[in-house]
C-alpha cells in the first residue's frame, strides 16, 4: 500500500510540527532547570559568605582587637566573591 504525495506531505508536516513542539518543550524545561540551578548557586554563595562573615567576626571577637590584630570594627568589613573564593575586604576611613 503506497501513500499519495499529498498524504506524504501531510505526514511529513505533522512530524515536523511534533518535532518543533518537542524541541520547544525541551528548551523551556532546560531554561527552567538553568534558572533553578542559578538560584541554588546564588543561595550557596550567600551561605558561604554568611559563614565566612560569622567566622571572621568570631575571630575578631577572640582577638579583642589587640594591637597585633585587625583594628577594624566588624561593621566596616565587606565580603567579596571572586574566582578564588571568598575574600574579606576591610574598608578603612582615615
Amino acid at each position: 500500500m503506497f501513500l499519495s504525495a499529498e498524504q506524504l506531505n501531510w505526514e511529513s508536516e505533522r512530524k515536523i510540527q511534533q518535532l518543533e513542539q518537542n524541541w520547544q518543550l525541551q528548551m523551556s524545561s532546560t531554561r527552567a532547570t538553568l534558572e533553578l540551578v542559578k538560584e541554588q548557586m546564588e543561595r550557596d554563595a550567600q551561605n558561604r559568605l554568611d559563614a565566612a562573615d560569622e567566622k571572621h567576626r568570631k575571630q575578631l571577637g577572640a582577638h579583642k582587637y589587640s594591637s597585633f590584630e585587625c583594628h577594624v570594627h566588624p561593621s566596616l568589613l565587606h565580603w567579596v566573591t571572586s574566582a578564588a573564593g571568598v575574600v574579606c575586604v576591610c574598608v578603612c576611613y582615615l
